[in-house]
């Protein structure tokens, strides 16, 4: 099986779930509610993945805030703990960000996949 790091952030962003997980990595999330009851009458809800980011070096997601309009994201990142360190995924199909410490706040574009 294909081994997941923890989430450490979630963020509501304009209907979107932002999710920071432990490898330094963003996932977004667009939600939709489906009209249909299901049998226990209740509506489902899914998701599709729109973003996939990830922090290089050894860096969790410490916290997320929405700034400066609809696509900007301050993430705050820090080293990650050794256990997660030890085990840590790089995501080939995530955009990789380049950063000269494990420690800092980056602002980036969710719609553009960039660091500004």
């Amino acid at each position: 099986g294909t081994s997941t790091a923890s989430v450490t952030k979630l963020l509501d962003m304009n209907g979107k779930l932002v999710c920071g997980d432990a490898w330094g990595a963003i996932r977004i999330y667009e939600l939709s509610q489906s009209s249909e009851i299901n049998n226990n009458n209740a509506s489902s809800i899914s998701r599709r993945q729109c973003a996939f980011l990830q922090f290089g070096g050894s860096s969790s997601i410490a916290c997320m805030e929405q700034v400066m309009g609809e696509h900007l994201l301050a993430v705050s990142i820090e080293p990650a703990d050794e256990r997660d360190s030890n085990s840590r995924m790089i995501y080939p199909l995530a955009t990789s960000f380049r950063v000269p410490s494990s420690r800092g706040v980056y602002i980036v574009d969710t719609k553009e996949s960039t660091m500004k």
